[in-house]
C-alpha cells in the first residue's frame, strides 16, 4: 500500500516558472549587448585611426622640413589616439565574459527532476547576469572615454592643420 505522499505529483511552482520565463533570455541579451558595444568601440577606433591618418597625410612635408614648434602640434594628437587604442584593446576582452551554463554542462542534470534543472538554470543565469553586468558597464565606460579622446584628437588635428597652414 502506498501512502498519499508517495503518489502525490509535485505541482510546478508558478513563481519559479515565471522567474525562469522572465530571465531565460538574459544571457543571449547580454551577449548581444556586448557585441553591440564591441561594434561601437571598433567604429570609434576606426574613426580615430582615419583622423590620425588624415593628419599624417596632410602634414608629412612639414615633419620632413624639421622638428619645429609646428611639429609638436602635429604630434600632439597621437596622445589621445594612443589612449583610444589602449581603451579599445581593453574593451575587447572575451575571456572575462561569463556565458552561463553551456550545453556540455547540462547532461549532469539529466537524472534530476524538471524543477531541479530549472532551479539550476535560474541560479546559473542569475550568477552569469551578476558577473556580466559590471563587465558591460566597464565596456560602456571605455566607449565613453574613447569617444572623448577621439573628440580631443579631432580638435587637436584641426588646430595642428590650421597652425600648419600659417
Amino acid at each position: 500500500m502506498t501512502s498519499e505522499s508517495d503518489t502525490k505529483v509535485e505541482q510546478p511552482n508558478l513563481a519559479e516558472e515565471l522567474v525562469y520565463e522572465h530571465i531565460k533570455e538574459a544571457p543571449q541579451q547580454q551577449m548581444e549587448m556586448a557585441n553591440w558595444l564591441d561594434d561601437k568601440m571598433l567604429r570609434i577606433f576606426g574613426a580615430a585611426s582615419i583622423v590620425i591618418g588624415f593628419l599624417g597625410l596632410s602634414s608629412s612635408s612639414s615633419l620632413a622640413e624639421g622638428f619645429g614648434w609646428k611639429a609638436i602640434f602635429l604630434l600632439l594628437p597621437l596622445v589621445p589616439y594612443a589612449f583610444t587604442a589602449v581603451w579599445a584593446f581593453w574593451h575587447i576582452d572575451p575571456d572575462k565574459f561569463h556565458w552561463g551554463m553551456r550545453a556540455d554542462e547540462l547532461p549532469v542534470h539529466w537524472n534530476e527532476r524538471e524543477e531541479q534543472v530549472r532551479r539550476a538554470l535560474i541560479s546559473d543565469i542569475g550568477e552569469s547576469y551578476s558577473k556580466n553586468k559590471p563587465i558591460l558597464k566597464k565596456k560602456a565606460q571605455y566607449i565613453r572615454r574613447a569617444l572623448v579622446a577621439t573628440g580631443i584628437e579631432v580638435a587637436l588635428v584641426i588646430v595642428a592643420l590650421i597652425l600648419y597652414r600659417l
